[in-house]
């Protein structure tokens, strides 16, 4: 009788002894039921919420080796938004875009890094 007491006793429900992992959130031990009554705001919807015509947010980025100018950017970007604009009907303001420098070192073609100069022929 003492082993049964012992193994019962190892045999707990998992519910019972369930802690809070460290890197989720309070919510994660919330059941179905609770869950229901928590604000949701989900990020597309916030994101939309920004935009004239509630159409989901553009985000345009533009990988390119560095040493363009500042203007050459500010034309470039001008131009991507009026072309988004026009071609899929959402406001200028709703258009985001991201414009990375990427150095040669960091750029290759063919297995080569561009740094290293042309391939030999």
């Amino acid at each position: 009788m003492e082993g049964e007491d012992s193994e019962a006793s190892r045999q707990t429900p998992k519910d019972t002894h369930r802690t809070a992992h460290p890197r989720r959130s309070p919510t994660a031990r919330i059941g179905d039921a609770q869950r229901q009554h928590l604000p949701t705001a989900p990020r597309q919807q916030t994101l939309a919420a920004r935009t004239r015509r509630n159409a989901p947010m553009p985000m345009i980025t533009v990988d390119m080796r560095e040493g363009r100018t500042a203007e050459q950017k500010r034309v470039l970007v001008q131009r991507l938004t009026d072309a988004f604009v026009e071609t899929c009907d959402c406001p200028p303001d709703g258009v985001w875009i991201v414009l990375r420098d990427v150095s040669t070192e960091n750029w290759a073609i063919g297995g080569r890094l561009q740094s290293d100069g042309p391939a030999d022929a």
